[in-house]
């Protein structure tokens, strides 16, 4: 029988729309289905009016009788349907923007597809085009601190930025205290495994937290894993500045390392989903630079107590690591919740007063707030129809295959680029190439911190103008030039039995460039994670770069002194050739994300027809108007 499907579109002001109508009878007894599409794009008050129809099929799908009533059963549960016995009318306003999942659809949908990639823009209507976020982004005629409410969510977002501060606190402190005789006396000397042990303690705490974070993170939100994180490295802190003997050392260690855990797998979510858009790629990218402003602070406070006499010289900078941790426990819990998440738990009106507050000013007619919250909302009910929240998610898509890629590397990149060395053994790279004074050490050590940091900044202040993509392939191929010529000098030198002294301070110029370089990747790369996952992929995304991070630096925690106690400046000839493979990666397989939002990022991996910026679009928002668009159908029998 014949099956007619009626739709009407009311708005209130005029908007270009593009809308599939689909047409589908199930006919079990037959074991065919049949498909009918039009498609029209262009303006009009009711489905046809003022519209250019681009094309109409009909397609006889014959499909054993199982599979048709399994068809059948499988549409019932898709909302947008409406379904009289075995014949289903779809009306949806850009359905090739949703992966459809039955056969039947998915053939509409690549052939829907094709027509349209086969359309220029001179065969369109005027103004059929997308909204994107710079579209209805304001002009802030002022520095961003002159605006209450970007001061005041900028302030609350050093909950999440200053996480690395704890961890670059730790990773200099370490190496001061490798320097400071009263801590080596105390514990005996520790080398090789021993000293590996100790430098890692905090990082198996961090591995330990990571089979936790993602579920937290989706459970509790950004901001409660971010307090609990807080209070453990305040009591591990507390343990470790009174450690009596190894085990108390190493179990305050692996405490400290459960809460870093929690706080860096959460707060570049919360930074990137709760920041201010055209502040996103600066605020997600100071991130990392806060590691070498913690490890800056370390360098000079072990330096300040080294002329202690006793055991306050390890203990007081041991107790110190907990300052960043307790401001940061403190300010969360006046923060504001990502909105991403609240719209994932039912909790839309939250999430719409927080954007209200934060991003639109107090403006409640704010475009940008409505394009935000349009494209939250619709990239979300894509993802939730994919069902998008196993883990085995990443290998379902292309695009999810691309980001599994990324997150699967990038940690290792990061970590098994060199900096291992320097960063927590910088007294045996010292040591190994004639530099072996405390005291020259300790200078050395904290001048490094502050040249890391002066470049972290300079590049995370860059990073929405130059790219990411531009900035990693920058770092990766400065670093391996600096490694080679350093292996080259330290490869001269030690057959020299270190007696030329200019030797050694040239390798010392080429660790504060081997750094320099570092840090065009170590603002980078966290950011560049968050923006690359979907929602629903998120936390798990960020758990992945996180386990691949610390698993690194455990290896090389224990690699690195067993290492260069034994083969000295040949190890370094392994991270000359990791460089170029990190390079290699990098330019096969890492796209530009600049000036792109959460949302607009996932056509790069995805394609073009899954940008929510269409979505936003779709439901009106155009230069601050509101349109409100309502679909209805019926069918009826002819």
């Amino acid at each position: 029988m014949p099956l007619k499907s009626t739709p009407s579109i009311n708005y209130q002001n005029d908007c270009d729309l593009s809308l599939i109508y689909v047409t589908l009878s199930t006919e079990p007894e037959r074991n065919r289905c049949t498909v009918s599409t039009s498609t029209y794009v262009g303006t009009g008050r009711t489905a046809g009016e003022s519209s250019e129809k681009l094309l109409e099929t009909q397609n006889v799908l014959e499909q054993p009788k199982r599979r048709t009533e399994e068809l059948t059963e499988q549409l019932r549960s898709f909302e947008f349907f409406q379904l009289t016995g075995g014949e289903i009318a779809l009306i949806d306003v850009l359905t090739a923007a949703r992966p459809l999942s039955s056969p039947a659809l998915r053939l509409v949908q690549e052939q829907m597809a094709e027509k349209m990639a086969s359309v220029t823009d001179q065969d369109l209507p005027p103004r059929a085009g997308s909204l994107v976020l710079n579209d209805v982004m304001p002009k802030l005629d002022k520095w961003w601190f002159q605006y209450s409410h970007l001061r005041m969510l900028n302030f609350y977002l050093l909950a999440g930025i200053l996480t690395e501060a704890t961890t670059g606190f730790d990773g200099s402190m370490m190496n001061g205290l490798q320097s400071l005789t009263q801590w080596s006396d105390y514990f005996g000397n520790p080398t090789g495994v021993r000293l590996g042990t100790m430098v890692n303690g905090v990082m198996f705490g961090t591995v330990i937290s990571l089979l936790v974070a993602s579920w937290l993170a989706e459970k509790l939100g950004r901001r409660w894993p971010i307090f609990i994180g807080s209070i453990t490295i305040l009591i591990g802190t507390i343990l470790q500045a009174a450690a009596q003997n190894f085990g108390m050392f190493i179990a305050a260690r692996w405490c400290i390392g459960f809460g870093l855990g929690l706080l860096q797998a959460t707060s570049t979510l919360l930074l990137s989903e709760v920041a201010y858009p055209a502040h996103r790629g600066k605020i997600t990218a100071i991130f990392e630079p806060t590691w070498p402003l913690g490890a800056l602070v370390a360098a000079w406070v072990t330096y300040g107590t080294f002329k202690i006499e006793n055991d306050w010289a390890w203990r007081l900078p041991s107790l110190l690591q907990c300052v960043t941790s307790v401001f940061q426990g403190i300010i969360v819990l006046f923060g504001p919740e990502s909105p991403r998440w609240l719209v994932g738990q039912g909790r839309r009106e939250e999430a719409l007063e927080m954007l209200i507050k934060y991003h639109g000013g107090g403006d409640r007619d704010s475009p940008l707030v409505e394009f935000e919250m349009a494209e939250i909302e619709a990239t979300l009910e894509v993802e939730q129809l994919q069902r998008a929240s196993s883990w085995l998610e990443f290998l379902r898509t292309r695009g999810n295959r691309r980001r599994l890629y990324i997150v699967a590397t990038s940690g290792f990149c990061l970590q098994w680029a060199g900096n291992g060395l320097v960063s927590y053994f910088l007294p045996l790279v010292l040591d190994s190439v004639g530099i072996t004074d405390s005291y020259t050490q300790l200078i050395i050590n904290a001048c490094t911190q502050v040249w890391s940091f002066l470049v972290a900044i300079s590049v995370a202040m860059a990073i929405d103008k130059v790219g990411r993509r531009r900035l990693l392939l920058i770092a990766y191929i400065g670093m391996f030039f600096s490694y080679f010529v350093w292996t080259i000098l330290a490869a001269i030198t030690s057959k020299n039995d270190f007696r030329n002294k200019d030797m050694g301070n040239a390798i010392v110029f080429l660790i504060f460039v081997f750094f320099a370089f570092f840090h065009f990747t170590s603002p980078v790369m966290p950011a560049y994670v968050v923006e690359v996952m979907n929602f629903e992929l998120r936390a798990k995304g960020v758990v992945i770069f996180q386990l691949g991070s610390n698993l690194a630096s455990i290896f090389s925690g224990f690699t690195n002194p067993v290492a260069l106690e034994n083969i000295g400046w040949r190890y370094y000839i392994v991270y000359v050739c990791l460089l170029v493979l990190w390079t290699v990666v990098i330019w096969y397989g890492y796209p530009e994300t600049k000036g792109l939002s959460l949302e607009e990022i996932n056509s790069v991996f995805d394609g073009h027809d899954t940008r929510a910026g269409d979505a936003a679009y779709r439901t009106g928002v155009d230069g601050g108007e509101k349109a409100q668009m309502q679909a209805s159908s019926f069918v009826e029998d002819a």
